[in-house]
């Protein structure tokens, strides 16, 4: 059984590079998972906004009758 010592010096921060141990299409694959998951992100992001937004137009005040536009002349 190795030593506390010894299994110490296995241990590395350096990150490894996953990716050139798997093949292609797994590659690819994780690639899409990612970018789907940024598209759902930016969806729901995109729809919290537009909620907030419509709240802050609904809670406006809002105009009481139209101003009356000058009427065009005909020819």
């Amino acid at each position: 059984m190795p030593s506390a010592l010894t299994r110490a010096r296995l241990v590395s921060d350096k990150p490894l590079d996953l990716d050139k141990h798997r093949g292609m299409a797994a590659q690819k694959a994780t690639d899409i998972r990612r970018i789907l998951a940024d598209v759902e992100n930016n969806a729901k992001d995109l729809r919290d906004r537009q909620g907030i937004l419509e709240n802050q137009l609904l809670s406006a005040p809002q105009l009481r009758g139209r101003k009356q536009l000058p009427k065009r002349a005909t020819s």
